[in-house]
């Protein structure tokens, strides 16, 4: 359920609810290929590991159960920490052990990207730039999208004019598979492999979002088709694209729900880049009803400018093929960090 932030720590709350195996913390010992591994959400959310990478500090593990099974993520090794596992799992060796934690300390950095305040501006004319070029665009091949806001609020799944208007927009800019691929990743989880990790630094050269966190584990995050300037480019055209299209529906600013649930005391969630939120009230309840399995759980409702809307489900598709959530996918913004 990616409408929420849910904020780990290893003093996982007990009574968090029943389940039938005895859990403990897992750690690198446990990334044993076959391994079950259970995520810290009310859940229980299980998955296999399937590969160990030690060369990139990485291991993959694949969905299990629930709506995202058979999702496959790419995670750092120290994210074995948000997991736990049953207490007579199977562990590596003493050696084998060593041998992850060598590696994970080379790549357990946390680095910093800087807004370059000068870069705004020049960001914003050419979103604006871009934008001129997109209503040009539909304004020939799409003459008669939707333009009621009610169905962007009360809906769940996307609207097959909105959706296929944006896919020939990034057709037409030769970005259609950047665009799938962030749209499927982010569906998934945000936060595995580095593909949106990449596009955060680009967020920061842009001037949009600074960035603070861990460096590139794998070479490949910029080279060929994932390159800086390709990954610019399609920023510019989702920003651009959204701010049409929102327009168009006549909404200077999004009404959008948010939930936060912690197992310890509640804190403003951290700047990841994006922001996970959902137009839709019962979606909010429902998340908020399962964060009361954790120590705390809180919702928030705010209007949300449309220039920090990224993407929503209402015209990809792929936010809403495993997960109806209603979801719109903000920029963060460092003085609302709710929102």
């Amino acid at each position: 359920m990616r409408a929420s932030i849910l904020i780990f720590s290893m003093d996982y709350a007990e009574h968090h609810g029943e389940f039938a195996i005895e859990l403990s913390d897992a750690q690198l010992m446990h990334l044993i290929v076959g391994q079950t591994l259970y995520l810290r959400d009310p859940r229980n959310t299980p998955v296999e590991v399937m590969s160990c990478e030690p060369a990139t500090a990485s291991f993959s593990a694949r969905v299990s159960d629930f709506e995202d099974i058979g999702a496959e993520w790419v995670l750092p090794l120290w994210d074995v920490s948000k997991f736990r596992v049953a207490t007579d799992a199977p562990q590596l060796s003493t050696t084998e052990t060593a041998v992850l934690i060598q590696h994970s300390e080379v790549f357990d950095l946390v680095t910093e990207v800087p807004i370059n305040p000068g870069a705004r501006e020049a960001t914003e004319v050419e979103i604006a730039r871009c934008q001129n070029e997109i209503i040009a665009a539909l304004d020939h091949s799409f003459p008669d999208l939707p333009t009621n806001a009610s169905a962007l609020i009360s809906g769940k799944v996307a609207c097959g004019k909105w959706s296929n208007a944006l896919e020939s927009v990034m057709n037409l800019r030769g970005l259609q598979d950047i665009d799938r691929v962030f749209a499927t990743q982010y569906a998934s989880n945000p936060h595995a492999g580095e593909f949106i990790k990449g596009h955060r630094m680009v967020f920061a050269e842009l001037g949009l979002v600074p960035y603070r966190g861990h460096i590139v584990r794998d070479p490949r995050t910029f080279e060929e088709q994932w390159a800086k300037p390709r990954r610019r480019k399609h920023i510019l055209t989702r920003l651009a694209f959204m701010r049409t299209m929102l327009s168009r529906l006549g909404m200077a600013s999004v009404p959008l729900y948010r939930t936060i649930y912690s197992d310890t005391e509640l804190r403003n969630p951290e700047n990841r880049g994006f922001v996970s939120t959902t137009f839709c009230r019962d979606v909010a309840a429902s998340l908020f009803a399962s964060g009361q399995k954790m120590r705390v759980s809180a919702s928030y409702w705010q209007r949300v400018a449309n220039e920090r809307v990224f993407m929503s489900y209402f015209e990809t598709p792929e936010l809403s093929r495993r997960f109806q959530e209603a979801e719109a996918v903000l920029i963060f913004d460092e003085l609302n960090p709710i929102f």
